[in-house]
């Protein structure tokens, strides 16, 4: 995607974000289920380096910091109303010396250095082109990191009026789940896939195969 569509879905993402960023971690608990569950498992090597792609309000990016305050953390979003947020909610919790925040888009920033463990916490489904944000990040993974994805599914086991109504509000705030997005990664990483909720969302994690060759291999299970 050329820079000034980028651009372009960073206004759409302030438009958003202008009113709503005020009250997004009180009501996200009710539809973005097992994000705290997605920080508190990560135990990456000491002094690693962590990016969260649509970092929001920080609110996973404090959490980490706050029980990993080793780690390098940088956060990066395409709104600037949400990031303005992000910096005070960081500087409150008193993590302005552990977290880094960044104006950009998933599809094309670039770290300056490279980055063990990334994070797509319900956010790949508001990126205009997911599979390029994907691609994106495993070109500066660092050897034996890991993307971690969390983010809607198809909620194959929903209600069919339940799950029509919920992808509609989900639409009116950019948010366009994509399930079938790892079936579109090319074969150079390999992904473990768990559904979870009847489908309501998909927890992977995606690495870069020890050995070369071989497709994308995908374990799912239901939950």
């Amino acid at each position: 995607m050329a820079v000034q569509g980028l651009e372009q879905h960073g206004e759409k993402m302030d438009q958003v974000y202008r009113w709503t960023r005020h009250v997004y971690d009180w009501t996200r608990p009710c539809f973005l289920f097992g994000r705290n569950a997605l920080v508190d498992r990560l135990d990456p090597p000491r002094g690693s380096r962590i990016c969260e792609l649509g970092c929001g309000t920080a609110y996973n990016l404090i959490r980490l910091a706050r029980r990993r305050p080793d780690l390098m953390i940088i956060g990066v979003d395409a709104s600037q109303a949400m990031l303005e947020l992000a910096q005070r909610n960081i500087k409150r919790a008193g993590m302005q010396h552990h977290v880094e925040l960044v104006y950009g888009y998933g599809e094309s920033y670039q770290p300056p250095e490279g980055i063990d463990v990334v994070l797509f916490s319900y956010s790949l489904s508001m990126m205009p082109e997911p599979v390029l944000a994907i691609q994106n990040a495993s070109g500066w993974l660092r050897e034996g990191g890991a993307i971690h994805v969390l983010d809607f599914g198809d909620m194959r086991g929903w209600p069919v009026v339940v799950r029509k109504t919920l992808l509609r509000f989900l639409n009116r705030f950019e948010v366009f789940p994509g399930p079938k997005l790892f079936e579109l990664m090319p074969g150079e990483m390999e992904i473990a896939a768990e559904w979870r909720f009847g489908g309501y969302c998909i927890n992977a994690i995606l690495q870069h195969p020890i050995s070369d060759g071989g497709d994308v291999s995908v374990r799912a299970a239901t939950k």
